[in-house]
């Protein structure tokens, strides 16, 4: 999804019945919401994070770079 969701809570119940890692993010990509799985992969809460900061930062300034 590409866009700002107008209920957040809407979504962060469909990313509980999606069984996998995910999340929503803001506008500034803040994450807003995240499944389950995301927190137990990554061993913490991810919501109110940064989506830029689940990268490793050599991997983020690849990203970046090819933009």
């Amino acid at each position: 999804m590409n866009a700002v969701p107008p209920h957040p809570e809407s979504v962060a119940f469909a990313l509980q019945l999606a069984g996998v890692p995910a999340c929503a993010c803001d506008a500034e990509g803040r994450i807003v919401a995240a499944s389950e799985e995301l927190d137990a992969l990554l061993a913490q809460p991810q919501a109110g994070r940064m989506l830029a900061d689940l990268w490793a930062r050599h991997v983020l300034a690849d990203s970046q770079a090819q933009l």
